[in-house]
């Protein structure tokens, strides 16, 4: 197996989940506060 790519689908994935939960946050608030 190759390990960089590995490593490029992990920096990728991470990026995925901190989108993720930047979108969830930001839903959140918006219902919270409208």
């Amino acid at each position: 197996m190759n390990q960089v790519n590995d490593n490029k689908l992990k920096k990728q994935l991470g990026i995925g989940l901190l989108l993720a939960t930047y979108v969830g946050v930001l839903a959140y608030l918006s219902n919270y506060i409208a």
